[in-house]
């Protein structure tokens, strides 16, 4: 039996669910919702250590698994040529290279598949960058916990869907599954029995009109995911409770003439949950924030039995790998021994000339004896040289990166940037910069973050806030821009 605590976050607050997991699979022991004031890692990693140690949660005892979303993961639908099952994992890392912006081979890559057929193989392909890898793996072991899964939010919730309901198999239509968080919405198009299309959007829980918009992106998303096979969509799926979500149940139900249905995910697992009295009355009622959470824990309870590797995760931490195939060696064998037959003739006329190599080699011995001193003053210096570059790694050139924010921001009428701070990382080299900015709409924003984001810009935000009518830009952000030390490092060196 082990003991996992499974937590995600966001901008406004950090979601935690502990289980036990077993032969019987997953029970849920405790559940928690609190307040988060920013996402620096600090900051995630005191309120974690606070709410495991009201949690008893101890340190050590417990296994740690973790389930992002937008903005810490790009997401894509990649369509492939056929390949054997085997060579499919290198074959969607090779194309995520070229989709994903946070490109370079250190980049988490893992996939779900969605159809094999003849003529092509379609997957959901997702990619974390190293920073933010970096940044989970700080955060599990300042908390004292063996990280286990970094796996991908809206699809650790589908495999909930997956494990209890069975994808919605006996509904006869398309079933989408939809999350609403505090800044986000995800939606899964499930088509028989199986995840087809998964998209997450930004949308505020303040916006105006939140249940139509969800109303639009479930139409978009079913029109993206569409296929000969394709039918109408039968069943929409909340996660929650549904004295939480009575209103959005029975507007969706006129904007999309179909069933609208709630699902709270505690009722799917076995829950022994006390819910920590740290947490909201608010939070209480929003169980399906949840849904990720348990997912990831019952896909893991399953995953156990079959090796460990799970087939309804995106997990970064564990990815996909090529599969070595097994080969018949008997004719190889045969030809080996035949081989060895040759061979051992040759070393018998080989055999002959080693004595007068033994001379040349004692000979190079010497020689190599006598380069030693001055190959340990070359590393000396080469030691000294790499301290000095890890110091120059935090000289950011700040006008440089100025300029390229200039490039790459949305033009005056649709983003002004209010204030703006550089600061160097003298730790771990680098810089970073903070801008406080507002919009004209959250699309803006979304569209500049991307923008500033590439393989040595990691980039980071709170969300769009919503500063009133009156005001001409009207969405209020933050971002934080992450310039990585390698890159100050190859500016310096060209």
């Amino acid at each position: 039996m082990a003991n996992l605590i499974a937590i995600d976050w966001d901008s406004h607050e950090l979601r935690a669910v502990v289980g036990r997991s077993g032969s019987g699979g997953i029970t849920i022991t405790d559940t928690a919702t609190v307040p988060l004031a920013g996402e620096e890692q600090a900051t995630i990693t005191k309120t974690l250590s606070d709410l495991m140690t009201t949690m008893g949660v101890g340190k050590g005892k417990y296994k740690l698994l973790v389930a992002i979303g937008r903005g810490k993961a790009e997401l894509r639908q990649l369509s492939l040529p056929p390949v054997p099952p085997n060579e499919l994992p290198a074959l969607v890392r090779f194309q995520a290279m070229q989709n994903f912006s946070s490109g370079g081979d250190a980049v988490a890559v893992d996939y779900l598949p969605v159809e094999v057929a003849d003529q092509s193989t379609s997957v959901i392909a997702g990619g974390v960058p190293p920073a933010t890898m970096k940044l989970i793996a700080s955060v599990a072991e300042s908390v004292g916990a063996e990280l286990k899964r970094v796996a991908l939010r809206p699809v650790a919730a589908a495999a909930l869907f997956s494990l209890t309901s069975g994808g919605g198999a006996d509904i006869g239509g398309d079933c989408v599954l939809v999350d609403l968080l505090a800044d986000d919405a995800e939606i899964v198009v499930f088509r028989n029995g199986k995840v087809v299309f998964v998209r997450s959007v930004r949308m505020p829980e303040q916006t105006t009109g939140r249940t139509s918009q969800v109303a639009g992106e479930i139409r978009r998303s079913l029109m993206a995911c569409s296929t000969e096979s394709g039918g109408p969509v039968q069943r929409v799926i909340i996660w929650g409770q549904a004295k939480t979500h009575e209103q959005d149940v029975e507007h969706l139900k006129e904007l999309l003439k179909c069933d609208v249905q709630t699902l709270d995910p505690l009722s799917l697992v076995g829950n022994e949950s006390r819910r920590t009295g740290a947490e909201s009355d608010f939070a209480r009622q929003h169980t399906g924030r949840l849904a990720p959470l348990v997912g990831l824990l019952a896909a893991d309870a399953a995953a156990e039995s079959t090796g460990g590797q799970s087939d309804l995760l995106v997990d970064f931490l564990n990815p996909r790998k090529t599969i070595e195939v097994e080969k018949d060696n008997r004719m190889l064998i045969g030809a080996g021994i035949g081989a060895a037959a040759a061979v051992m003739l040759v070393g018998y006329l080989a055999w002959s000339s080693i004595n007068a190599k033994n001379a040349e080699i004692a000979q190079r011995q010497s020689q190599l004896a006598s380069l030693k001193p001055q190959v340990a003053q070359a590393e000396e210096s080469i030691t000294r040289t790499e301290r000095v570059d890890q110091f120059l790694d935090a000289s950011v050139n700040w006008l440089d990166q100025l300029r390229r924010l200039a490039d790459r921001m949305p033009p005056s009428d649709q983003a002004i940037v209010k204030n703006i701070n550089g600061a160097s990382l003298a730790r771990d080299g680098g810089g970073r910069l903070t801008l406080i900015a507002a919009a004209m709409s959250p699309v803006i924003v979304d569209e500049m973050e991307s923008a500033l984001r590439d393989e040595v810009h990691s980039v980071g935000g709170t969300g769009a806030n919503d500063l009133g009518a009156k005001e001409t830009y009207r969405w209020g952000f933050s971002q934080m821009i992450d310039l990585l030390p390698k890159a100050v490092r190859e500016a310096r060196y060209e």
